[in-house]
């Protein structure tokens, strides 16, 4: 079950503490057509609210943050060769890296509590 964070990332964690970490629809739509990628490094340690990637787009350039603690398995490589993935495929293929000995941050959000936190955060 994919949860959320305030900042418009997600994170899947599987039964061996994997986390899938990527960013939400409405964020894509946000930043508009993305154009670069800066993954984090493999084995690098990633801390709950630090920096987990910097994405440039036609807007501008934005600072990711992490919404787990852990260390970086890998980056999602086709983005590397495809950072438009980010905008076509945020919650599938363009997720962004996964992360073992994952801790999330505590208060993500279910589909349905995201879901009505955009909608409180646009009325």
């Amino acid at each position: 079950m994919k949860l959320y964070s305030k900042e418009h990332l997600w994170v899947e964690i599987d039964k061996q503490g994997i986390a899938t970490v990527g960013m939400s629809q409405f964020a894509a739509d946000e930043l508009g057509e993305i154009c670069f990628v800066e993954l984090p490094e493999k084995d690098s340690q990633l801390e709950i609210d630090g920096l987990l990637c910097v994405l440039e787009s036609e807007k501008a350039a934005t600072e990711l943050i992490s919404p787990v603690s852990g260390v970086v398995q890998e980056g999602n490589a086709a983005l590397s060769e495809k950072s438009s993935l980010l905008n076509e495929q945020p919650e599938g293929a363009g997720w962004i890296c996964r992360v073992k000995d994952a801790v999330p941050v505590a208060g993500l959000m279910t589909k349905e509590e995201y879901d009505a936190f955009l909608n409180g955060a646009q009325g």
